[in-house]
């Protein structure tokens, strides 16, 4: 069983059907590292950004998920700060 932020899919009626379409797995190189990384993006609020931590160097990243309009996810990484 795996986690998603603080939801665990089959908890609840519903949430694997509804949760899974938002999330969606991303690899994408550190700006600082370099190193690809898998990152989780979740869209369900639409376009937004965030910050994350590199999972090799633990530098933050800014994140930006933009959602087009065949519902896929385009996600873009830079430098945070």
């Amino acid at each position: 069983m795996r986690l998603f932020g603080f939801y665990r899919t089959g908890s609840w009626p519903g949430i694997k059907n509804t949760m899974h379409r938002y999330l969606t797995e991303h690899s994408v190189s550190c700006p600082y590292c370099a190193e690809v990384i898998s990152i989780l993006a979740d869209s369900s609020a639409g376009d937004g950004h965030y910050i994350e931590d590199c999972q090799v160097c633990c530098r933050p990243m800014q994140v930006t998920l933009t959602v087009l309009e065949d519902d896929t996810v385009a996600v873009e990484v830079d430098c945070a700060g």
